[in-house]
């Protein structure tokens, strides 16, 4: 979507449902429909606080709906049961003092089961600078555009010079001048270790020969029979590494542990789990590890015990990155779309100036969502999810998607992911967006 004059952008998506006639909305007998408005807050102008949508129409009463963006939990302004026929649309956007800062209005013809794209502009009233750019459609995907990489995998088990079953989990940070990678090498028996990689470029990437960098624990160890990738971050010179460990097999309890290191390379561990699991956490996986405004926020997904495949995204904080508390209301996303089936996992978390955005996994590990927030603990999902799935893939090279890690790598916005090739096994993957 183009901006027009404002960086700050609000975008409305309609949606016309046709639904059954009703009389008690006109004397004449009339096909109906319906208007969701959605409003996304990330691209919201800073002095815009609540938003009011008008649907007009002669013979017929005036609809209206407000949407405070501070308060309310939903993003939506929705209309049931209009009668199809020629509509005016007015929309204001108020400031803290109710004062319209931008407003627009257009005519909106309504026909039962007919798709329409209508595109709206809001001016500024005089109180508030630039334009907000509107984008009002009907069943129309959003421009939510990645773009699988031509060439991947990026890195397949052909590229490790010692024997695995898949690479799987990576992790990239851009750090002195040059791409860092932490990923997962996979053995029979659901046993794995981490290792490293370097790139110039993200792309093209060289595995290092003393791989892998973690191993299992010692014999007793809650880590003793795997380890398995999470998140790295640097602070103040220091890598962090969150991993998960395990103490049985595949059906073993999986818990989050923490090692740090001076190059990246050689790791120290905490001799215990930093985040423990519990009858309800019993498979515990942290995907992302945030810091703000000196507080740790960690977001995990995690199963109940004899429940491997129902998965929910959790939040946990922490003022010294070992010391944790889970968040009161967990989970903080489940799954309740048709696409996700009955997980979601593997949150993939980035904070740009207090906007969140979260690219994480559904359940049949098939396609991968979006999620926005503005404060890191209530999330709203993207109304055009999945925006990555196997239909966006390249050459089909790929029977699987999962295990996201999405960042802005320069001026460009990344997802590395992992897939399965043609022999079912694991391997690394990039798409850019464009």
């Amino acid at each position: 979507m183009k901006r027009i004059i404002s960086p700050c952008i609000i975008f409305l998506s309609l949606f016309l449902n046709s639904c059954s006639t009703d009389t008690s909305i006109s004397p004449n007998s009339v096909d109906q429909g319906g208007i969701s408005i959605n409003i996304d807050r990330i691209h919201k102008p800073a002095n815009v606080v609540s938003v009011t949508a008008y649907m007009i129409r002669e013979g017929f009463d005036t609809l209206s709906g407000s949407l405070n963006l501070l308060s309310d939990t939903t993003a939506d302004i929705t209309f049931n049961e209009l009668a199809a026929g020629g509509w005016h649309l007015k929309v204001d956007a108020g400031d803290e003092e109710n004062t319209i800062v931008y407003a627009g209005e257009t005519d909106v013809n309504i026909l039962a089961g007919i798709t329409t794209q209508v595109y709206l502009t809001l001016e500024p009233t005089g109180a508030g600078h630039g334009n907000i750019y509107i984008f009002v459609d009907w069943g129309v995907p959003s421009n939510l555009n990645w773009v699988d990489y031509q060439y991947n995998p990026i890195l397949s088990v052909e590229d490790i010079p010692y024997y695995t079953m898949g690479v799987s989990q990576a992790q990239i940070m851009y750090d002195e001048n040059i791409y860092k990678m932490w990923f997962m090498n996979l053995y029979p028996d659901g046993q794995g270790d981490i290792s490293y990689a370097e790139s110039n470029d993200g792309f093209s990437w060289q595995v290092l020969l003393n791989n892998p960098v973690l191993s299992s624990g010692e014999a007793g160890s809650w880590d003793d029979y795997t380890v398995g990738m999470g998140y790295v971050f640097k602070e103040d010179g220091i890598y962090k590494l969150y991993y998960i460990g395990m103490q049985e097999a595949m059906t073993g309890m999986r818990q989050i542990g923490l090692a740090t290191s001076p190059d990246g390379i050689n790791w120290t561990k905490y001799p215990d789990p930093v985040l423990q699991g519990s009858y309800n956490e019993f498979f515990l996986g942290v995907h992302s590890v945030l810091k703000i405004d000196g507080i740790y926020y960690m977001y995990y997904d995690s199963s109940p015990v004899n429940s491997y495949y129902d998965f929910v995204i959790n939040l946990a904080t922490s003022s010294d990155g070992i010391s944790w508390n889970r968040h009161f209301n967990n989970p903080i996303l489940f799954a309740d779309k048709n696409w996700e089936g009955i997980s979601v996992r593997y949150p993939a978390v980035i904070n740009e100036e207090n906007n969140f955005k979260m690219i994480y996994s559904n359940g049949f590990q098939n396609g991968l969502g979006m999620a926005y927030s503005n404060d890191g603990i209530n999330w709203n999902k993207e109304i055009n999810n999945p925006v990555f799935d196997l239909s966006k893939v390249h050459n089909n090279w790929t029977t699987k998607i999962s295990y996201p890690c999405f960042g802005k790598y320069g001026n460009q916005y990344r997802m590395y992911y992992t897939g399965t090739d043609l022999n079912n096994r694991w391997n690394l993957a990039v798409a850019v967006y464009k």
